[in-house]
C-alpha cells in the first residue's frame, strides 16, 4: 500500500540544451593543439576565422584551407575557410564548418524501429576584421 503513494523521477540523458554545440569542437589539428581556442597566435593560418575573427590580417588575403577530420562512430568534421580582399571594404573571410553524425537509426515512443536517418549539423561564416591602431577588432556573422 505504500509503495502506491511513493513516486520516482527517472532521467534519461541530458542533451538539446545548446544550440550549434558542435562548434566548440576545433576546426583542424593547429586550433586543438592550442587547445580549443586561440586569442593572441596570429601568423597566416586562416582557420583562426573560426575561433577568433581578429586574427585575419590583411597578409591573408588569397589565402584558403580545407580540411576534414574523423572521428570515432563515422562521425567527421569538414572545414573549409577563405579570406579575400576587397577594394572598398578590406578583408572578409568566409567560412563552413559541417559536423555529418553518420547513420543513425530512429525509433518511435513505444521502440518501433522507423529505420535510418542521416544526420548533421553546418554553419555558415562571414568574418570582418579591422585593424585600429595597435588592436585588431573582428566579427563573425
Amino acid at each position: 500500500m505504500l509503495a502506491m503513494f511513493l513516486s520516482y523521477q527517472g532521467l534519461a540523458q541530458l542533451g538539446g540544451q545548446r544550440s550549434f554545440e558542435f562548434l566548440n569542437v576545433p576546426g583542424n589539428a593547429r586550433l586543438a593543439g592550442l587547445g580549443g581556442v586561440n586569442v593572441s597566435l596570429s601568423d597566416k593560418d586562416i582557420n583562426f576565422i573560426f575561433s577568433n575573427p581578429a586574427l585575419v590580417s590583411d597578409s591573408l588575403a588569397g589565402y584558403a584551407s580545407a580540411g576534414y577530420q574523423f572521428f570515432v562512430a563515422d562521425i567527421g568534421q569538414a572545414s573549409f575557410a577563405y579570406s579575400h580582399k576587397f577594394k572598398s571594404i578590406g578583408i572578409i573571410s568566409f567560412g563552413v564548418q559541417h559536423m555529418n553524425y553518420g547513420e543513425i537509426t530512429g525509433y518511435d515512443a513505444s521502440g518501433l524501429e522507423l529505420g535510418s536517418f542521416k544526420s548533421g549539423e553546418t554553419a555558415i561564416v562571414i568574418s570582418k576584421s579591422h585593424q585600429v591602431s595597435n588592436f585588431r577588432i573582428g566579427a563573425n556573422f
